[in-house]
């Protein structure tokens, strides 16, 4: 087996994966958004929900960004990062998170502005449990 015969199967492979779990990759103009992590436990002191995207992060207007849930509302993100090549990272406090999303799944809508003009928007999905604390449960 030759080294091109194993990435074309390694791609197809992984191509396999993100296709095959909605919560993984979601696709809206052609952009992508990955929410991690995939569940959020209502009730449980978690910090940060972490989304990367495929956009480069000196094109985005940073202060336009806001994520919306199911319901009313939408929130700012606490930290926006480049990752390794260079594409936008967004964080948002899980706790905020909580107040636009409901169990057993909710769509999340990231949108903001282009600094060069324009604007995007991207959808992505996460789980959503409500746990109890209460002892012998």
């Amino acid at each position: 087996m030759t080294k091109g015969m194993i990435c074309l199967i390694l791609g197809v492979l992984t191509l396999g994966m993100f296709a095959s779990d909605p919560a993984l990759a979601r696709r809206d103009d052609d952009q992508t958004m990955l929410v991690s992590p995939r569940v959020l436990f209502l009730g449980f002191s978690g910090t940060r929900i972490t989304i990367h995207t495929c956009i480069p992060y000196s094109s985005v207007d940073r202060e336009s960004i806001r994520l919306s849930g199911d319901g009313d509302g939408s929130i700012a993100p606490v930290s926006t990062k480049s990752d390794s090549r260079g594409n936008l990272v967004v964080k948002f406090a899980a706790a905020d998170v909580a107040t636009i999303v409901s169990a057993p799944r909710s769509v999340l809508t990231m949108t903001g502005d282009y600094t060069e003009g324009g604007s995007f928007s991207l959808t992505g999905y996460i789980i959503v449990k409500e746990i109890s604390l209460r002892r012998g449960q």
